[in-house]
């Protein structure tokens, strides 16, 4: 089976894990995007990252020599109005980077330090690198006494140099919910609105949209409940069963969805409802 060119005007990327190996592109990534380009095919980058915003990001790319036209959306791009829906405009303890309390800011909340001896609505983690026994104690106490919990995502690693594993954000939250045994509610990926922004930005429907993803819980279950198309980056790994949403493709590495897309010939773009249904769609396993 073929990813059609002539479906799907917008494509969704995860970056850590699936274009980013931590410290180089993967093989097939920049050619990917390159080809997409060329097409005139949006392309966002859709990315649970807490440490920088899509347009800091879209640098680091420019940066790098990345010239595909494409836009990045990242968590921290959404958090601050994610938090007005969900408490209204609040003190918030954060824990996390400068991106993360600049973000909050922006939203019109008060930002509370970690530390700070001041009651907060809400407490919000994101991944933070200097994070502590005594953070881990401070942050579970003052969800005890009532501070509503949320974490930017809930990943608990991702790829890094040579496919070891780099701790994230839901490790530390996971750490948290061990101590105070309180679900945090979840403001990244997974979640429909990363999605919706992502698609919003670019003017695109679902139903004509691909999300490519090496994360089968926040890439994939996250883009088949809002109708959007999937392409599973496996690294090698089986689907484990039972799955709440099996990926329309699937593939072990970047290049080798790279190798199935059907880029002649390109004309409007087509319903993709023939996309939708059949399980047995892989590039490999």
């Amino acid at each position: 089976m073929t990813i059609d060119l002539g479906t799907y005007s917008a494509f969704l990327f995860d970056f850590d894990g699936s274009l980013w190996t931590g410290d180089a592109f993967y093989d097939g990534a920049l050619e990917f995007l390159d080809q997409l380009s060329e097409h005139g095919r949006d392309i966002v980058i859709v990315s649970n990252t807490s440490t920088a915003t899509g347009a800091e990001l879209e640098a680091l790319l420019a940066e790098g020599g990345v010239d595909a036209g494409l836009s990045a959306l990242t968590v921290v791009d959404i958090v601050g109005t994610a938090l007005v829906e969900e408490v209204g405009r609040c003190a918030v303890r954060v824990c996390g980077t400068d991106a993360l309390r600049r973000a909050c800011e922006a939203a019109g909340h008060t930002v509370v330090p970690l530390h700070d001896r001041r009651r907060a609505d809400a407490l919000l983690v994101g991944l933070d690198p200097t994070f502590s026994y005594r953070d881990l104690e401070v942050a579970a106490r003052r969800i005890a006494d009532g501070e509503r919990f949320f974490v930017t995502n809930d990943d608990g690693f991702h790829p890094g140099p040579a496919g070891a594993p780099v701790p994230e954000t839901g490790a530390i939250a996971s750490a948290i919910r061990r101590v105070v045994n309180v679900k945090p509610r979840v403001i990244g990926k997974p979640d429909a609105r990363i999605f919706s922004a992502a698609l919003t930005l670019v003017g695109a429907r679902a139903a004509a949209a691909i999300m490519i993803g090496d994360n089968l819980t926040t890439d994939i279950d996250g883009a088949a409940a809002l109708g959007i198309t999937t392409a599973w980056i496996s690294h090698g790994t089986a689907l484990p069963h039972p799955i709440a949403h099996r990926p329309d493709f699937v593939s072990p590495t970047i290049r080798g969805l790279l190798d199935i897309v059907d880029a002649a010939p390109i004309g409007p773009i087509e319903s993709p409802i023939a996309a939708r249904a059949p399980s047995s769609r892989a590039a490999g396993s």
